[in-house]
């Protein structure tokens, strides 16, 4: 497994891509997704924190079911995907919310053990989440 990473430079916060490319010595397979540098220094180090979807996965490890939470601002339109570390999506749920806490359940007691990704989006704001199959 070879992972490369692309990072942004010293206290520049904000978006940045990360490839996850696979090799077995013959096929390789290539998974990129963008995530969100919470951290930094400077005069607003949080800004971009402050507007970021604020979500959470648990229990994670998960065996059976895991629960995606988010807080939500205004009505909007919530997409949950749950992907392979090789980008195969297994699960895709799309819910109109309200504004307060949002959860939905997910049975993952079919997966194989492993390394899955949570993608919490609403629309605006989008938030991948690591999570670990035992």
């Amino acid at each position: 497994v070879r992972y490369v990473t692309v990072v942004p430079a010293p206290n520049q916060l904000g978006k940045t891509t990360v490839t996850l490319t696979v090799y077995n010595g013959v096929l390789q397979s290539s998974v990129s997704f963008d995530v969100l540098v919470r951290m930094g220094t400077g005069v607003d180090a949080n800004a971009e924190a402050k507007t970021a979807l604020q979500s959470r996965v648990y229990p994670n490890p998960a065996s059976d079911l895991v629960t995606v939470e988010a807080s939500i601002e205004a009505p909007t339109k919530i997409v949950i995907k749950l992907s392979s570390v090789l980008g195969v999506m297994l699960f895709s749920a799309i819910d109109e919310v309200q504004s307060g806490v949002y959860r939905k359940t997910v049975d993952v007691s079919s997966l194989a053990s492993g390394v899955y990704f949570v993608e919490i989006s609403d629309g605006k704001r989008r938030v991948v989440e690591k999570l670990i199959k035992p």
